[in-house]
């Protein structure tokens, strides 16, 4: 009887062992290890290796992801300030305008580049091919998405945007590596699929090496050779600020930042490391009137007959640098605006009636220290330096649900 207590106990205890354990290693995967050797021992020094708990303490409960290449690091709760050194200027997009970047003297002196390391924001080019024969090339959207679930005219990828690298990641002279992993269009399943990547390297002048390599999704059935080739553009890059602690709440969605109206610099409360505990970006509502530059009298308001004013924009977090310029708005779109003369219905007594402005020549937010400026205004046909602009009357938060926009 005695024996058979202690082989129901041994028993027992047996249940409730491990039989494996599940974890979610760097790309999002889940993996299943299982015990091994004559021990029935987890391996837990592979687990912490290939999972996110690996890297050093920051303090806090919270870890640093160690990521060589940036490939598989996500810093997203480990970002503080940023600063904008370098922008594309614009629609004649050129990779070498970023290799005459000298990182050292974009950097300087100044305390506010906060340098630990680099982020490169990235949009992706598509060129769609039909029976081998290239055609027009479009933007499609770069979507970050660690679970890797299709979506269609979507670009899916399980490499974290932006790419982020660490000031010891970028040694004189080391080649970086960095594909843009994951499902991405899913144009042909069976077909040729190649993963557009981006190379980088900083020369021992300090100036930036950055290669392109084309990626591609080709249907090769029957040499149909159709599809598309994708390019990889850099928009901005940018320093930032590693956290010793990780940020863990970001603000509640709807959370004001200003309430007023100003059409100079709007002072953002709540903020702390920047942007930092901001979650998905911010919304801007602008005036529905427009106004000379410190004046309070309304000079255009908005009229559907004239001009309609996109009065709410949404700017995502990755966007929120310090220095960034957001220029890609459509905030003034009027029907039939070059040479119209204000009216006496669509202005106030006492304004220049006859007057006439241009189509909105100024549209775009500049990103400051915890501060924003609109830059959305009309331009006057008689006088160049005089202009209407979009106050700011309030700025909120947003979250996201998940990493997919």
């Amino acid at each position: 009887m005695a024996t058979s207590n202690k082989l129901t106990r041994t028993a027992r205890v047996a249940s409730h062992a491990f039989l494996s354990a599940q974890y979610e290693d760097k790309k999002g995967n889940v993996v299943i290890s299982k015990p091994v050797g004559d021990g029935n021992t987890l391996d837990l020094a592979t687990i912490f290796k290939n999972s996110e708990f690996s890297g050093g303490t920051s303090g806090g409960g919270g870890t640093m992801p160690t990521d060589s290449t940036g490939l598989d690091a996500d810093y997203t709760n480990y970002i503080g300030s940023t600063k904008i050194i370098w922008s594309n200027s614009g629609s004649n997009y050129d990779i070498s305008q970023i290799n005459k970047l000298n990182i050292a003297s974009a950097l300087g002196t100044n305390s506010e580049y906060l340098y630990d390391g680099l982020q490169f924001n990235i949009s992706l080019k598509r060129t769609a091919v039909i029976k081998g024969v290239k055609g027009t090339s479009t933007s499609i959207p770069l979507i970050y998405d660690r679970s890797n679930s299709f979506k269609v005219s979507k670009f899916i990828t399980t490499t974290p945007i932006p790419i982020s690298l660490k000031k010891v990641d970028l040694s004189t002279g080391n080649d970086i590596s960095i594909s843009l992993d994951g499902m991405g269009e899913n144009i042909n399943s069976s077909g040729a699929v190649l993963k557009p990547k981006i190379i980088i390297k900083l020369k021992s002048d300090n100036t930036l090496d950055i290669q392109s390599v084309s990626g591609y999704d080709l249907n090769m059935a029957s040499g149909e050779n159709s599809g598309a080739y994708y390019d990889i553009v850099v928009n901005t890059i940018n320093s930032f600020e590693i956290l010793s602690t990780p940020i863990t709440q970001y603000l509640p969605d709807g959370t004001i930042l200003f309430d007023g109206s100003t059409n100079d610099s709007a002072k953002l409360s709540n903020l702390i490391n920047g942007f930092s505990n901001v979650g998905g970006g911010i919304e801007v509502t602008l005036s529905n009137h427009l106004y000379y530059l410190n004046s309070d009298t309304f000079i255009i308001k908005d009229n559907t007959a004239k001009m309609t004013f996109n009065t709410s924009i949404k700017i995502s977090k990755e966007k929120l640098i310090d220095g960034n310029s957001i220029s890609d708005l459509v905030v003034i779109s009027p029907a039939s605006f070059s040479g119209w003369k204000i009216g006496t219905s669509d202005g106030v007594a006492g304004t220049s009636l006859n007057d006439s402005f241009v189509s909105g020549t100024g549209s775009s937010i500049l990103i400051q220290k915890n501060a924003i400026k609109s830059n959305v205004y009309v331009q006057s046909v008689k006088n160049d330096t005089e202009r209407l602009f979009a106050r700011i009357e309030q700025v909120k938060t947003y979250l996201y649900d998940s990493k997919v926009e």
